[in-house]
């Protein structure tokens, strides 16, 4: 496991670069998500997020969505992925 402080951008980014798949899962999700997404897709690093948080799960779509789909993991590489519950 990698820890990384998601209040501190360039911790993301270090931690972003040194793994394939950054899964989040536990929050808070709402103030970190944009930072961490952010983080990953410069990184190329897919993401996965266990939020059920739907507004913000279409925020950082919207945002990030144009960004993601040109990481080397194509299509849905940094997407949040809703919690199944």
């Amino acid at each position: 496991m990698i820890e990384a402080d998601t209040n501190d951008p360039s911790s993301l980014a270090v931690q972003a670069r040194r793994t394939a798949v950054l899964a989040r899962l536990v929050g808070p999700y709402t103030s970190s998500a944009p930072a961490v997404v952010e983080a990953c897709v410069a990184a190329d690093t897919a993401h996965v997020d266990r939020s059920g948080e739907l507004p913000l799960l279409r925020r950082v779509n919207e945002r990030f969505d144009s960004s993601a789909r040109t990481s080397r993991d194509g299509p849905g590489a940094c997407a949040p992925i809703p919690d199944s519950r």
